[in-house]
């Protein structure tokens, strides 16, 4: 009686193992994510880089987990759940600091190899703990539960998981950062193995983590303060985290600089370097009439401020971050005078894409001035269909104005390439249209004809009609004093603009034109930013080839020592459980990438997206539990047509249907490892365990990799294509298990 007790409440405490496992790992990834975007550029190579080092690290676990007994077992198993929040903590934390060891390049990032080989190494060894625990408790369940121990060990850690995911995304986010989360996983972490152990005398430790919580903010604050006066010119002033990113600003000689996630987007005051561009945009406005316009990325500071003392009717301002400005907003007012002026300005709180897509109102006026592109989400604000959007929110006679990097010297093909497959979207949009020429480019669309000048000498001379009304204006006397029309001449070098025509020009007639579905602008990029910084990566990026044969090589390698070491069918079920690792990464990126592309920053949302792949993951495992699937091969096919599904929502973009294919997907996903490890296991539960837990995530080290680096070059829907014939081949060797085994 009393064995069958101590059985029970082993169990339970395996089972409430596997739950927290499940809650603290999906947590942890999210967190590592936001806080190392939050120290390196904020792409998603380096996203991927996360996610590979996150499978990598839970393979490595699984693999290396040799049969032992249940006391050897049970250790693992506690050593995994101690030990996994602590060094989540202090990786997190650590992640902070590395601006105290590495230097970064033109004082903005690190070398790209520094942060590709950091982002990976900060990663491995917390995740490490996710792949230790399972085998062994897998093992210790299969001697009650035999072959459904796998399936139902699969179950519970991804129900704890799917409630990690959704806790961070609607209340930890808001509440607590990281220091503070990494606190409560710790107090769990003790109070499981003091209700395991009986070891009360442990409980006092409880203190620590309660510290660390209450006092969270103050020890994140200190940190931020110490590394930023300690590697930067300028004086930390102030950190704000949103849902979307993490705000710095910096204090220096009288001006504060924004960065968000280590981008830097705008300083204040600017009226410098506003000065010229603030008479462009009035010497482009139609007559001097009444206007209203949208503005987008210069910063709330002497552009809005002068634009306003104008006489335009109305001003929607939209930022990055749509909780940029609630951060910022106390110092534009120290800097810049409150007037009645003022209430002719509309701060949006929205993404300017979702904004345009849903509006109806229409613009004289659309002002763009993004980022360069670090990564795909500030592409989003280069691709054909962003200007298509603002085309349609143009009045007929609107004007847009947006910015680009350009060139103080010969551009090098990777930044010939960028800036001409920019222009070829935008040119398509807007036949008609000028350039400027500088180490920033202005290009000037309109809807319609006549709505521009025909020459700079027109802009020109008809703006020094409208100066002296100009000059009665309350502008700020750094814009206005001792300006001359000549002045704008400036953004017209002649020799410039030759060069560019000469060399872009033919260029952007026969190159991948910038899309949302094919971020090629990006990708030139980060090509041209590697080069520059002659990046070991460079070689890899470019020649992508070689790069793909390698992937496939490793993978062969991988499968083949299955082969060898347990034979023919523990090597089909890792060739099937790969590619549904494999494939499902890559369904899960894709769909990050197409949620940005329709609704905005999407980092804020991994953590749901997460959850309710989770859940699809435990509905999954508990219908293939609870039905004892008979046919993989047919879930298979069902994953296909999804996919077929997915294929049509990147066109059309209906938020509706995002949801329940994400759900949908990962359920089916869902059934692959209970199924395959009631097939497989036949009393061999730890190496069919560990076997089937590395091969799905190897799967989806493969499938990070693998999208990130070619989803630019390849775009989405020729992705998909390949995932599906993936899937494809995988049915056949399903079919196969299902020809030499039940329950299949």
């Amino acid at each position: 009686m009393m064995a069958r007790v101590s059985q029970f409440f082993l169990r339970f405490h395996l089972l409430t193992v596997a739950v927290y496992i499940g809650f603290a790992s999906a947590i942890g990834q999210v967190l590592l994510i936001r806080e190392l975007l939050t120290v390196f550029r904020g792409n998603e190579f380096i996203i991927g880089m996360i996610f590979t080092g996150w499978f990598l690290g839970v393979f490595f676990g699984a693999r290396f987990n040799a049969p032992a007994d249940d006391a050897i077992l049970e250790r693992r198993v506690v050593i995994s759940y101690l030990l996994f929040p602590i060094v989540l903590f202090a990786f997190v934390h650590f992640a902070h600091l590395i601006p105290l060891f590495f230097s970064r390049s033109g004082g903005l990032f690190f070398p790209m190899t520094t942060e590709f080989a950091l982002s990976f190494l900060f990663t491995v060894p917390v995740s490490f703990f996710v792949g230790y625990f399972f085998p062994p408790l897998v093992t210790l369940l299969a001697g009650r539960m035999r072959e459904k121990a796998g399936g139902v060990a699969y179950l519970i850690e991804s129900l704890g998981a799917f409630a990690g995911g959704i806790l961070f995304s609607f209340l930890f986010i808001e509440m607590l950062n990281p220091a503070g989360i990494c606190a409560m996983l710790m107090g769990i972490s003790l109070v499981i193995f003091v209700a395991r152990f009986g070891k009360k005398r442990l409980l006092p430790l409880l203190v620590l983590p309660v510290l660390l919580l209450l006092f969270s903010e103050d020890f994140e604050r200190g940190l931020f303060r110490y590394v930023w006066n300690h590697t930067q010119a300028s004086t930390l002033l102030r950190y704000d985290r949103t849902k979307y990113q993490t705000i710095l600003l910096g204090f220096n000689d009288q001006q504060i600089s924004v960065y968000g996630d280590g981008v830097l987007y705008y300083t204040i005051p600017d009226r410098y370097e506003t000065r010229q561009l603030f008479h462009l945009i009035q010497a482009l406005r139609n007559g001097g009439k009444k206007e209203e316009i949208i503005l987008f990325g210069s910063g709330p500071g002497s552009l809005p401020y002068n634009l306003l003392r104008t006489d335009i009717s109305s001003l929607a301002y939209f930022e990055i971050d749509p909780k940029l400005y609630r951060t910022i907003e106390p110092y534009r007012i120290r800097f810049y005078r409150t007037g009645p002026e003022d209430n002719r300005l509309s701060v949006i709180s929205q993404d300017l894409r979702y904004f345009l897509k849903n509006v109806e109102e229409r613009f004289n006026m659309i002002i763009c001035f993004p980022p360069v592109p670090h990564n795909a989400n500030l592409n989003r604000y280069y691709t054909r269909e962003f200007y298509e959007m603002c085309r349609l929110r143009l009045k007929p006679d609107g004007i847009i104005i947006t910015s680009l990097t350009g060139f103080s010297s010969a551009m090098e093909a990777e930044q010939r390439d960028y800036i001409a497959s920019i222009y070829r979207s935008f040119s398509k949009v807007f036949p008609v249209h000028i350039k400027t020429s500088g180490d920033t480019m202005y290009l000037i669309g309109a809807r319609g004809n006549g709505s521009l000048p025909s020459d700079v000498e027109k802009i020109i001379s008809n703006y020094a009609k409208r100066l002296p009304q100009m000059k009665k204006l309350p502008l700020e006397n750094t814009i206005m004093d001792d300006f001359s029309p000549s002045e704008l001449s400036g953004f017209f070098e002649k020799t410039r603009i030759d060069y560019f025509d000469k060399t872009v020009l033919p260029r952007s007639a026969e190159i991948i034109e910038n899309t949302d579905r094919m971020p090629y602008a990006y990708w030139n990029y980060i090509l041209h930013s590697a080069a520059k910084e002659h990046s070991l990566l460079y070689g890899i990026l470019k020649h992508y080839g070689y790069f793909l044969a390698l992937l496939i090589a490793v993978t062969a390698f991988v499968l083949y020592r299955v082969r060898v070491r347990h034979g023919v069918m523990q090597f089909a079920g890792s060739f099937v459980i790969y590619i549904v690792g494999m494939v499902s990464m890559a369904t899960v990126l894709i769909m990050v990438m197409l949620y940005q592309n329709f609704y905005g920053v999407v980092y804020y949302r991994i953590s749901l997206i997460n959850a309710l792949f989770m859940l699809g993951l435990t509905v999954g495992s508990y219908c293939a539990n609870k039905f004892a699937l008979q046919s993989l091969s047919k879930v298979q096919m069902g994953m296909v047509l999804v996919l077929g599904v997915l294929f049509v929502y990147t066109f059309i973009g209906i938020e509706l249907l995002f949801w329940p294919i994400l759900v949908l997907f990962s359920t089916l996903c869902g059934t692959a490892f209970p199924a395959l490890f009631s097939l497989l296991s036949k009393n061999n539960y730890q190496t069919t365990a560990s076997n089937l837990d590395a091969m799905e995530f190897f799967g989806s080290i493969i499938g990070s990799v693998g999208t990130t680096a070619f989803l630019p070059v390849v775009g989405i829907e020729m992705l998909l294509g390949g995932i599906i014939v993936a899937l494809i081949v995988s049915i056949a060797v399903s079919h196969y298990l299902s020809s030499k085994g039940p329950g299949i």
